[in-house]
């Protein structure tokens, strides 16, 4: 929102305003031209599964995370407030997703949820670090991701990369 202003009267006041919207569409390489995506709905960070028979995304303005069939049919909340996420990933069978959420201290987690809905869990809940971008081993055994950030000397960042066994933790 802009700084709001007084006209020159002080009998108003000028202020601007934002409603961040996002709308999905796709182009139809036929016809060349955009058109709604899965009825158009608001979302962002849209995923597919790998097998392409599924997406997950994230309803804009509320942060829900969502699952429905790539035509839109069956949807299924996946995880809600107050989980914030902000990248979202498929395990390579397509039974579970992964994604980045901050904490209520500030600090960016790794959560799972399985696809089908339930309930969401932390990659590491015993961990009090940072753990940012998680990402799927291609047998889906395995979660890699960035750890520990931090600000060196300088303003550099630095981090750890990890890599997590499902199986043994």
């Amino acid at each position: 929102m802009g700084r709001p202003v007084f006209s020159k009267a002080g009998k108003t006041i000028f202020a601007s305003g934002v409603t961040p919207k996002g709308e999905l569409v796709r182009l139809d390489s036929k016809t060349g031209q955009f058109e709604p995506f899965l009825r158009g709905i608001s979302a962002s960070l849209m995923v597919f599964s790998k097998d392409g028979q599924a997406v997950a995304y994230v309803s804009y303005l509320d942060g829900v995370l969502w699952m429905a069939n790539k035509d839109g049919s069956g949807r299924g909340q996946l995880s809600g407030p107050p989980l914030q996420q902000i990248s979202v990933s498929w395990s390579p069978d397509g039974t579970e997703v992964s994604f980045m959420s901050p904490s209520p201290q500030g600090r960016l987690e790794a959560w799972i949820v399985p696809s089908q809905g339930g309930d969401a869990r932390r990659l590491l809940p015993e961990d009090n670090g940072q753990q940012t971008d998680p990402s799927w081993s291609p047998d889906g055994g395995k979660i890699i991701f960035a750890a520990d950030l931090t600000f060196a000397v300088g303003g550099k960042r630095q981090s750890t990369i990890r890599i997590l066994d499902l199986a043994s933790h």
